[in-house]
């Protein structure tokens, strides 16, 4: 291995192409085998990840939609038939205009 020494610890400029190709020759160069195997660990640790939120958005869904759906329900209810909770709410309106000069 080589050493350069300058003043700021970097190679000089006109040496850094070999100091480049000599970093390259010493490092470890990854087979494509243990390529393979980083990428398909990392996609593993990926889809886990996700089945995980997956999992965790479909116990959401499966509690809240029967509430949603009920809710639903109640709200089409009362306002097409009526109810007490829409008599309770036009019970506390103001008098309009229009029923006060009726008597």
């Amino acid at each position: 291995m080589v050493i350069y020494l300058s003043t700021n610890g970097r190679p000089p400029p006109d040496r850094a192409a070999a100091h480049a190709a000599e970093l390259g020759r010493v490092d470890h160069m990854m087979e494509p085998d243990e390529l393979a195997g980083v990428l398909e660990t990392y996609l593993s640790q990926t889809s886990n990840r996700m089945n995980r939120v997956m999992k965790q958005l479909s116990i959401v869904a499966t509690v809240a939609l029967p509430l949603i759906v009920i809710a639903g329900i109640l709200t089409a209810a009362v306002l097409i038939f009526g109810g007490p909770i829409e008599r309770w709410f036009h019970s506390r309106l103001p008098p309009s205009d229009d029923n006060l000069g009726a008597s």
